[in-house]
């Protein structure tokens, strides 16, 4: 929910920024209302980018699953507008929490 002028989006779009574009594919899942410059830039460094708000856990699972995401993550941990409800189906063979959330989810590894 944070891909917008917030602190974990000065990490995310690092990230984005300086992955190698031709070694790596990346897709985003959006699940924020809310677009600035922030969003647009993430979207000019992102692959794919789809917006999944209002979508229940399991259309966003067969999402991930139907566009073969190999290592899914996930960015808000236990703050609000979170998808651990879509990280529960375990739709992706890897998955980490990283950055919104420094502790663990208590979901089963």
């Amino acid at each position: 929910p944070d891909f917008n002028l917030h602190s974990v989006a000065f990490f995310a779009e690092a990230a984005l920024r300086c992955r190698g574009r031709g070694h790596s594919h990346v897709t985003v899942y959006c699940s924020s209302r809310k677009e600035d410059a922030t969003t647009r830039r993430m979207k000019e460094q992102a692959d794919e980018w789809r917006v999944v708000y209002g979508k229940s856990a399991e259309e966003v699972a067969a999402m991930v699953r139907s566009d073969g995401i190999d290592i899914l993550v996930e960015l808000a941990g236990h703050t609000a507008g979170n998808r651990l409800d879509v990280m529960a189906l375990r739709p992706a063979p890897v998955q980490v929490t990283w950055i919104g959330y420094p502790n663990t989810t208590g979901l089963p590894a």
